[in-house]
């Protein structure tokens, strides 16, 4: 069970990266690119509380690769946990998974096998139903608008603090947080802040 402190979260998201990068630096090789992003992932782990490694736009055995690559430099991985992908999950022994709902709701007899289970929601029923079947915590969203779905309405602060008010586990918001409406996540009971965009783009030095 993971401590109750507000946590910076950073959910990973290579081609958002790789966006970004090509149009700063220019440079389209993608082995270079590939490298980048590893040092990018490991200063990462540095600044945040937890790294979930989402990578929706990679196949299985092309995640297994990268969660292997990473393996090989990270020293620390107290902080990463791995997403959707829990076969990969048992073939390199790694105990921690962050899950969507669907998804959990299909592996719930797996589940005593994870040292830390996290699970996405929309809605209170989702998130009761994640609490009463072991998750550790849970990520609600999307709360404020965001870019990733930018045609689908936030679910905004009080559909947060519902959610915050009936479930015991730590609930960590997700969609369109800044460090300007951080604070607000806080003031309705979050434990935590997830960001994909700030922390695959404008920490790019």
């Amino acid at each position: 069970m993971i401590m109750y402190l507000y946590k910076k979260i950073a959910i990973t998201d290579r081609e958002l990266f790789f966006k970004a990068y090509r149009e700063k630096f220019k440079i389209e090789k993608e082995n270079y690119i590939k490298e980048a992003y590893m040092e990018h992932l490991l200063k990462l782990t540095e600044k945040v509380d937890l790294m979930i490694l989402r990578e929706k736009n990679l196949d299985m055995e092309e995640y297994k690769n990268l969660v292997q690559n990473l393996f090989a430099v990270l020293e620390n991985r107290e902080n990463l946990v791995l997403h959707t992908h829990i076969k990969t999950a048992f073939q390199l022994d790694f105990k921690k998974i962050h899950l969507p709902f669907p998804v959990f709701c299909k592996n719930l007899s797996l589940l005593h096998l994870f040292e830390l289970t996290g699970v996405s929601v929309h809605s209170l029923e989702e998130a009761r139903f994640a609490e009463k079947h072991g998750a550790d915590y849970i990520i609600a969203g999307h709360i404020f608008q965001t870019q990733c779905k930018k045609d689908l309405k936030p679910k905004g602060l009080d559909f947060l603090e519902n959610i915050c008010e009936n479930i015991k586990i730590p609930v960590y918001a997700l969609g369109g947080i800044t460090e300007e409406n951080e604070l607000d996540t806080i003031k309705a009971g979050a434990l935590g802040a997830c960001r994909m965009s700030d922390y695959m783009k404008d920490t790019i030095s």
